[in-house]
């Protein structure tokens, strides 16, 4: 997997204008859990209560009383699926995953101008930058984050054998990368 980085400035950019009236705002699961599931058919209200327990938030695009558009949020610790790791990030940093858009709204800035609200007000908290984690071999992603003006800082890879596990990073320049650790055994901390 590349590890993908985007400093936050101090002036984040305005959202690009859009042609859909959205509303973008912090997913509320008491009044939104419904709404992200019927965006979100793979997962699980047991999945959404995990993420917000360990402290993530999601920041959700409505069109009208539907959501379109999520991604989550992570400012100390995300469970990574693929690696089967904690990734542990260091202060300043916020870790952006699961970024989803409905299918048919691709292609129309949503990811734009929904990223832009969501880093003003990370930044807004005391983020300096966001990383996210790609797999190399999905190229669409990679296209768009480096549209948006990511960089890849690393790479990070798990070799398995049996039971047997070897993690391997290595940073792709100077920037320091976040560091990855076996998963936490707190409540929620885990994503399966």
């Amino acid at each position: 997997m590349l590890v993908m980085a985007l400093p936050l400035p101090a002036a984040t950019p305005a959202a690009p204008a859009l042609d859909l009236a959205l509303r973008f705002e912090v997913f509320d699961p008491v009044t939104g859990l419904a709404a992200y599931l019927g965006l979100r058919r793979d997962q699980g209200e047991p999945e959404v209560r995990r993420r917000l327990g360990r402290g993530d938030r999601c920041f959700v695009g409505w069109l009208g009383e539907r959501i379109v558009t999520a991604v989550w949020v992570a400012t100390e610790r995300a469970y990574v699926p693929y690696l089967r790791r904690d990734l542990v990030l260091r202060p300043g940093d916020a870790y952006e995953y699961d970024l989803f858009t409905a299918p048919e709204l691709r292609g129309r800035g949503l990811v734009a101008a929904h990223t832009a609200v969501i880093r003003a007000r990370i930044a807004a908290a005391g983020a300096r930058r966001c990383l996210a984690l790609v797999a190399v071999e999905n190229r669409a992603s990679r296209a768009l984050l480096a549209r948006n003006g990511w960089r890849a800082i690393g790479r990070v890879g798990v070799l398995r054998l049996g039971a047997l596990q070897r993690l391997s990073c290595q940073a792709l320049g100077s920037e320091p990368l976040p560091g990855f650790a076996a998963p936490s055994r707190r409540a929620g901390s885990r994503s399966r």
